[in-house]
């Protein structure tokens, strides 16, 4: 009998850097930033593109909460700056949660005082129901008599 897949579980989560960009020029997402404009970021955004795509793509199944923060990558080491080096990467939303079944998002943001990596890392909070693993009616009341 095979093993149940992931999707066979409550919720299924995925999350970290899983490297998604934006399909715009450096100067207009830097732009949209400074504008806090993130529904047309968004537009953009690979990674909401695949999840609203074809069947059969990587995230199949999977939600993602709505953004409301800033693009999490890159920033200068040690400031709240994007990337101000020669090669001045584009900002994007590269650090995600995903999930798939039956949660609830309770919390989707960014932890934009972190300044030790390159990377804001992301924090999201869920509600999920799980099912009783036994009815009250069925629980052991101890030894018959």
């Amino acid at each position: 009998e095979p093993l149940p897949g992931p999707m066979a579980h409550t919720a299924t989560f995925c999350f970290g850097d899983l490297n998604y960009r934006l399909s715009l020029s450096n100067l207009e997402v830097r732009w949209r930033v400074a504008s806090a404009d993130w529904r047309q970021l968004l537009f953009s955004d690979q990674l909401v593109q695949q999840l609203s795509g074809e069947p059969g793509s990587a995230f199949e199944g999977f939600t993602e909460a709505e953004v409301h923060f800033r693009p999490t990558y890159k920033f200068d080491i040690g400031t709240n700056t994007y990337d101000a080096s020669e090669k001045q990467r584009t900002p994007a939303w590269t650090d995600r949660v995903l999930w798939a079944g039956d949660a609830r998002s309770l919390l989707y943001d960014a932890c934009l005082n972190t300044i030790t990596s390159d990377h804001k890392p992301v924090k999201a909070l869920f509600e999920i129901a799980l099912p009783a693993a036994c009815d009250v009616d069925e629980q052991d009341e101890g030894p018959s008599t």
